[in-house]
């Protein structure tokens, strides 16, 4: 049985192969590939999706008590 960063770090992986496929999408849109009311449909269902993931990320992330956000927070100018 896996544990929950484990489970974050693949929800993560969804994540980025969720954004390639909206990348994918997005060039099949402007290269004209397939009828426009299904690339949106396809679009609409791929930015569910991700949303979806980083909600979930987020969520259990909160209840680990060792979290780390996936953005660094700013670095004082001051050495």
């Amino acid at each position: 049985m896996g544990t929950t960063p484990q489970f974050i770090k693949y929800l993560r992986i969804a994540l980025g192969s969720a954004t390639e496929l909206s990348t994918h999408i997005e060039l099949a849109k402007d290269m004209e590939l397939a009828a426009a009311d299904k690339v949106e449909t396809a679009l609409q269902l791929c930015n569910r999706e991700i949303g979806l993931l980083i909600g979930l990320v987020f969520s259990l992330g909160r209840r680990q008590p060792s979290f780390r956000s996936p953005v660094p927070p700013p670095s004082s100018p001051v050495p």
